[in-house]
Formats: C-alpha cells, sequence, structure tokens
C-alpha cells in the first residue's frame, strides 16, 4: 500500500472516542478535504487514486448536498491495520500475554535461519535475543502455517504469561524503543494541541499553518507505520495514536 493511500485511510479511521460516542457512525471527507490533504498529487492523479480504492471497495462513496464524500470500508479498515497494527483492536485489547518462538536447529534450505528472522520481523515479532522471538498475542495464520509447515524440527513455540524475574517494561521498551516512542507521540500531540487553539470553528488554516499540518501527518504516519503498539499497555495514561488521530480529523473538522 502506496503512502498516498494510506494517508487517505488512515484519516478516514474510526477514532477511538467517534467509535464510543457514535457507535456505527465512521468519519467522512470531501474531495474537496482531500485535496488539501494531499498537495502535492494532482487533480488527475488524485480522481485516479479515488477511482482505485473505491474499485477496490476500500472506499465507499457517497453523495451528500451535491458533495461527492468518502468514508472507509470494513474491508478498508482491516486492510489499513495490517499497515498498521498500533490501530488493531487486538493490540488495542493486549493484556500482556506473550507468543515465544524459539530456534533449534536451522533446515537445509535456511541456513542460520536467515529467512525466517526476516519473516518473523516482517510480520511483527521481536528479536529479543538470537534465538528468541517474541509476538504480543497470538500468532498469524500465516505464520503458523510457516512454522509448521517448514520449521517442524527447527522451533518451538510456548505461550508464555507473566514475567517473574526481570523487569519486562524496561527489557521490552529498549528492544522497541519506547521512550523514543513516547517523546514522539507527545511532541505531535503538543503540536497539534497548538493547532486545534488557532483555528478555532470559524477559522482556517493559513499557508504556514498548513505546512506545519502537513509535517505534522507525514512524521505521525511514518512513525505510525514502525509502531509495534504495545505503548498503551505499558503506557495506558498517554496519549496514544488514537487519540492523536482524533486531533487531526479535529483540525480537517472531520
Amino acid at each position: 500500500m502506496k503512502k498516498n493511500t494510506r494517508k487517505i485511510l488512515l484519516l478516514l479511521y474510526p477514532a477511538e472516542n467517534d467509535l464510543q460516542n457514535n457507535p456505527g457512525e465512521k468519519p467522512m471527507l470531501s474531495f474537496r478535504q482531500l485535496r488539501f490533504l494531499l498537495p502535492g498529487l494532482s487533480m488527475a492523479g488524485l480522481k485516479s487514486l479515488l477511482f482505485y480504492l473505491e474499485k477496490n471497495e476500500y472506499l465507499f462513496k457517497q453523495q451528500l448536498n451535491e458533495e461527492v464524500f468518502y468514508s472507509l470500508t470494513n474491508y478498508g479498515s482491516d486492510e489499513l491495520e495490517r499497515q498498521f497494527p498500533a490501530l488493531s483492536i487486538a493490540r488495542r485489547q493486549w493484556s500482556g500475554q506473550w507468543t515465544m518462538i524459539v530456534f533449534l536447529q536451522s533446515i537445509k534450505s535456511d541456513q542460520n535461519f536467515r529467512y525466517l528472522r526476516t519473516f518473523l520481523l516482517k510480520n511483527g515479532c521481536l528479536a529479543l535475543t538470537r534465538g528468541i522471538f517474541l509476538f504480543p498475542g497470538q500468532l498469524s495464520d500465516l505464520v503458523l502455517a510457516e512454522l509448521n509447515n517448514r520449521y517442524r524440527q527447527g522451533v518451538m513455540v510456548y505461550q508464555l504469561g507473566n514475567c517473574i524475574i526481570g523487569e519486562e517494561r524496561i527489557i521490552i521498551g529498549q528492544k522497541i524503543s519506547l521512550a523514543d516512542s513516547l517523546k514522539i507521540y507527545s511532541s505531535i500531540s503538543r503540536e497539534l494541541d497548538e493547532l486545534i487553539e488557532i483555528t478555532s470553528p470559524i477559522k482556517k488554516l493559513k499557508d504556514q499553518h498548513k505546512l506545519t499540518f502537513y509535517s505534522i501527518f507525514d512524521r505521525f504516519e511514518t512513525f505510525l507505520l514502525e509502531d509495534s503498539g504495545l505503548i498503551k499497555h505499558y503506557y495506558p495514561q498517554v496519549e496514544g495514536p488514537l487519540s492523536i488521530l482524533t486531533k487531526l480529523q479535529k483540525v480537517l473538522k472531520i
């Protein structure tokens, strides 16, 4: 999924507050708002992208008061959560249970587990040590099938409960750079608060504020792509991606 596609779908994703206050309702973006969101895309390019997304059932198109609006389909939400694991309900509701993959003996077609290491990292696993990987929650069917079909004699898979010895938040935090994540989200949230304060319901973003918005949104999308989604579990009091997404939507007045 390309960056422009991710950006469109991301701003149409129902934030947590929206789901609680207006269950069943989804954010909508007009064509005019989408033009604002992607200034580097030509009119023809935007129309082509929206046609592609509608045709592939990522977006639902409707006309209200002679203006065209787009909203996210369930299929679009699922695809977006695959791109951004931190948004998934499974990760948001994660209670701290880990699945552990232990490397035993590499197979002839994958000496030293080179392919498997890359495969596990690509699918959201965390390298605890050279021969031990962790995944928060249940492994996907794709990963289980790969392990069962190709590495049945080469690995062991465990389900883990609570950490008994050692400070999990410190150890895991170092592996996924939790401290850096907290700083980045805090900085983005603070900048958005300033934008929201500047743009009252009757004011529009000035050119300099638009540039600020583009910069914030670009940093948020780029960072969210790499976010493991574990901040909410270890630091529930900290504003996470859904809270920031709510603020981005507020700036756009969705």
